[in-house]
Parts: structure tokens; sequence; C-alpha cells
């Protein structure tokens, strides 16, 4: 387990009749940023509820740094930092004192308080904001106050659940270069969010999740490779409409006025042959390209490929 921040192993956890997670087992390795991709209801926030030792499963295993979360959460809570999906904010106190009643909870020097807010006010992007009563700030303020209380203790470990809600597209800048400076200080991150973009661009690695049951935990690369048993293709030409090559599967899954998308496992020398058809036939062809599907359209595929399996 030391390559590892987080092995779970077989989680289950029931509410009354309804079963949140089923057999749920990832891993997510040290020093990465790792996606925690779901639909809502698909037991994300549980399983983030588990690992941050909130919630007890009611069967399986879950490792943080090596340690049992059942068995040995006091040994796990001064090394992580959690940031809840929503929470209360006291409205009379200012960011400054709130953050300093938390370096007293987590027994940070008395020496060292006053240095630890400034340090998390500056990582946040939160100076400003410091003198100011809790009450008085927005959706997006709230969320990086979140994120300076999660990291006042200095934590090993960022476990964050829809860090960027309410934040505007500046703030979400902000938070995705937060995130990689974290990482290149070795701590780890793992996060769930439902803005995919942002996500493709930061993680690492990627845990999906479907009906409380991990379909896919690697990296993205990974997760492509796996979601992808044929590849798009674009031809692009310079005015003429475009054929489909003969004695060649595949599909012709979309059309512009100079451009056709093939969807199909093309060789090179099949690829050659289709710019050679076209060329002979007058049109001016400028390329034939892969396209690279968005992470959003490949989790939407892992979805939909699910559904039929359990429907079958």
């Amino acid at each position: 387990m030391t390559e590892h921040a987080i092995v779970a192993e077989g989680l289950l956890k029931r509410y009354g009749k309804v079963t949140a997670l089923r057999d749920t087992s990832f891993a997510v390795a040290k020093g990465t940023i790792t996606g925690f991709v779901g639909r809502n209801g698909a037991g994300k926030t549980t399983t983030l509820k588990i690992v941050s030792t909130l919630l007890h499963a009611d069967d399986g295993t879950c490792h943080v740094l090596g340690h049992d979360v059942r068995r040995d959460p006091y040994a796990i809570r001064g090394r992580i930092g959690f940031l809840p999906d929503m929470f209360e904010l006291p409205a009379v106190l200012t960011l400054r004192e709130y953050l300093g009643i938390f370096t007293e909870l987590y027994g940070i020097a008395r020496g060292d308080r006053a240095k630890r807010v400034d340090a998390a006010l500056q990582l946040t992007r939160t100076e400003e904001l410091s003198e100011r009563k809790l009450q008085a700030l927005s959706r997006g303020e709230v969320q990086r106050v979140g994120l300076a209380r999660a990291l006042i203790h200095n934590p090993d470990i960022l476990i964050l659940d829809e860090p960027a809600a309410g934040l505007d597209p500046h703030a979400r800048v902000e938070l995705k270069e937060l995130l990689r400076l974290l990482r290149e200080r070795g701590k780890t991150v793992f996060l769930s969010s439902h803005v995919l973009a942002d996500l493709e661009e930061i993680c690492d690695e990627l845990v999906v999740i479907r009906k409380g049951t991990v379909i896919f935990s690697g990296d993205i690369a990974g997760f492509r490779r796996q979601m992808r048993a044929t590849t798009r293709w674009r031809l692009t030409a310079v005015s003429r409409p475009i054929a489909l090559p003969s004695g060649i599967r595949g599909e012709v899954v979309g059309t512009g006025p100079t451009s056709m998308d093939f969807e199909g496992n093309l060789s090179a020398g099949e690829r050659a042959r289709w710019i050679a058809e076209l060329v002979a036939k007058g049109v001016d062809v400028c390329e034939v390209s892969p396209v690279r599907s968005t992470l959003e359209q490949e989790f939407a595929k892992a979805i939909e490929e699910e559904e039929e399996e359990v429907a079958s």
C-alpha cells in the first residue's frame, strides 16, 4: 500500500433498502490528482465520506496512507483535508477568526497559527476576504473558504466533493492552478466533479462509478483505450462533397460541407486508398486525421455501454 494514498476494496454501504455502494474497489496513487466521476446518486459522496472516516462501510475495507479507516481513523484525520459538497459557516465570524479556530482544533502550535492562517489565505487567494464576516460571502467565495479550511493543517491528501461548484470561470482556472501546485508539492488530490473538461486538464487518473460500483480505475489514457473499440477519423477537403471509400467497413457519423467524420478501424493503407480515390475524382483533400473525443463523451459512452450490458 506504500505506492497508494487510498485503497478501497469491496466496499458495501446500504441506507435502509437502498444500496449506495456494492463491491466498490479502487486505488489512488500517491502524488496524483485523481478524478472521481459518476452521475448523481452513483455513490460518490458516500465513498468520499468513507474515505474521510466520516462514515462506516457495512462491508469491505478502506486504507488511507496505510491506515484502516475504521480501526485507526485518528491517524488519518490529521493528514487529510476534506471539502464536502455543502457545508455551513458561522455567520458572525470573520474568515481569519474561522481559520484560527481550526488551527487550534488541529493542534497547531500557538506560535505557528497566524503563519498557517496566512499561508492558507495566500494559497486560496482569499487574503482580501480575511476580515470580512462569513455571512457576507458569495457561493464562490464560500467554496474558496472551504478550500482554505481543508488546507489549514497542511494535509497529505486533499479530498474534494465538487470543489468547482459556484465558481466563475476565472476562479475555476485559479482552482486548477492551485491543485497543480499541490501536486508539485507532493500532495495527493482526490476530487469529484461534474466539470469533466476541468478534470481532463488536470487529472492523472480517473475512477468511474456507476450505481455504486466502480467500472474503471486507472489513468485517463487507459480509460480512453478501454472505451474506444474504433477510432473516429475526419477527412477534410477544399470544397467538394466527400464520399465513403469503397470496400472499407465503418460508419459515417457526421458530415459537413467539406468534411466527413468516419468511425472505424482504418489501416495506413486504407487511409491512403481513400485519399487516392478522392483525388482521382477531383477532390482536393486537405487531410485525414483522428478525432479525439472529450472525456465527457467517453464518460457518456461508458455509462451507456454499462446500461446496455445490464439490460441484456
